[in-house]
């Protein structure tokens, strides 16, 4: 199995630390083992995410590009992240960079290039529209104003992870049109976030087309 991987930018540590404590699995613990855990457990209790803490956005730029750009990071084996959880705050002393720059440099490098197309996960105050727009435009899906609740968070990256990657199962079904045996009926079937099956109807085909544009579309899992 493979880990959510998220490089999270918070200036409470204490806020921090119940996080990873909330997340994380422990320290060295190898994935066949949380593999097997997670089989056994309900899903408010298993191991799926990696937060990784940092306190500042200078910090976690440098990070950022170690895993997900640099080459020498890619030959040392130094795993990429999959999104980033970032604190919209007031720029203090010890930051280089306000959250907007630093949401501006990962968009100028460039999304696709750092692998990053999931889009971005804030977190911070009350904010009204005019700033929830510019995190909008700047990659952020989900905003978490404090204080939030962990079961919250959880619920909101289950969901974020189905938008992601869509349902576990899709199929193309094909039947012949009552009225014309030569045309094929076609739908696809696919599960969503409520694990309910849904169906799309698909523009229909002439029955000697069906095995030539049919493969490669059915994917079951």
């Amino acid at each position: 199995m493979s880990l959510l991987r998220i490089l999270y930018i918070e200036s409470d540590p204490h806020l921090a630390s119940q996080m990873l404590e909330n997340f994380n699995p422990p320290s060295g613990m190898p994935e066949e083992l949380i593999a097997r855990r997670n089989k056994e457990l309900p899903d408010k209790d298993k191991y799926e995410y990696f937060f990784q803490f940092v306190p500042t956005y200078e910090t976690a730029l440098e990070i950022l590009m170690r895993h997900n750009f640099d080459p020498i990071g890619k030959e040392k084996g130094l795993p990429p992240f999959n999104t980033i959880f970032i604190e919209v705050r007031r720029k203090n002393k010890l930051d280089k960079y306000s959250w907007i720059d630093f949401l501006k440099k990962v968009n100028s490098i460039g999304v696709e290039r750092l692998a990053l197309t999931q889009g971005f996960l804030a977190h911070g105050p009350e904010i009204d529209g005019s700033v929830r727009e510019q995190l909008a435009n700047l990659g952020v899906r989900y905003y978490f104003p404090k204080p939030f609740s962990f079961d919250r968070i959880r619920s909101s990256l289950k969901e974020y992870c189905f938008y992601s990657k869509g349902s576990h199962y899709t199929t193309i079904e094909s039947r012949e049109k009552p009225e014309n045996t030569s045309l094929k009926r076609r739908i696809l079937r696919f599960y969503n976030i409520e694990g309910k099956l849904e169906a799309v109807e698909l523009s229909p085909i002439y029955a000697s087309q069906e095995q030539s544009d049919l493969l490669g579309y059915n994917t079951q899992k």
